[in-house]
């Protein structure tokens, strides 16, 4: 019952700091609301060179990080309305196969990541977090100029949004045993 009274995005944004400081680069938190991936928090970095975003913006699912994080990680049934939007408003600057493709790739990596094609010149790397359910609630993201941000899969960055994400899922009662009922 105490893991149900946890607020995701407090925990989530608690740790934003932390994450922007740790990677030199914007930490974004999104949360899925009814026009698809929400921004709700961000924490610009220090350097002199920053990145900002409007909370409240939303984001494409196809070609956004944040967004092929939930697309990933959410039921098919509640991203497929707005790929198909996208595909009537966009085209498919993405094509089917390899969206499908890319989305395991998101699965398997539990990293998303966009370089240049949301925003020419801006790297967007997105990882989720995961409820006491295993439920995706929110996805933690770092947005920085593409020289600036490093998105090698074994990069520091990466390795930075992982372990933050991770963390606040644990906060959230993720990959905890379930108590075993009384007998």
């Amino acid at each position: 019952a105490a893991l149900g009274r946890i607020d995701a995005v407090t925990v989530a944004s608690q740790a934003l700091r932390g994450l922007s400081d740790s990677a030199g680069a914007t930490a974004v938190l999104a949360v899925w609301g009814e026009h698809g991936p929400t921004v709700v928090r961000f924490e610009e970095t220090a350097h002199p060179v920053r990145m900002n975003v409007r909370v409240g913006s939303t984001l494409p699912v196809t070609v956004s990080a944040i967004g092929q994080v939930f697309a990933a990680f959410l039921p098919p049934a509640a991203v497929e309305p707005f790929l198909a939007a996208e595909r009537v408003r966009f085209g498919d600057a993405v094509g089917r196969d390899m969206l499908a493709q890319l989305i395991e790739e998101v699965r398997a990596r539990r990293i998303g990541r966009s370089i240049g094609t949301y925003v020419a010149g801006v790297t967007a790397l997105a990882a989720p977090v995961f409820d006491a359910q295993g439920r995706i609630v929110a996805v933690m993201g770092l947005l920085g100029h593409e020289p600036l941000l490093n998105a090698d899969w074994s990069g520091a960055e990466v390795r930075a949004l992982d372990r933050a994400a991770g963390k606040v899922s644990e906060r959230l009662g993720y990959g905890r045993p379930a108590v075993p009922a009384a007998v």
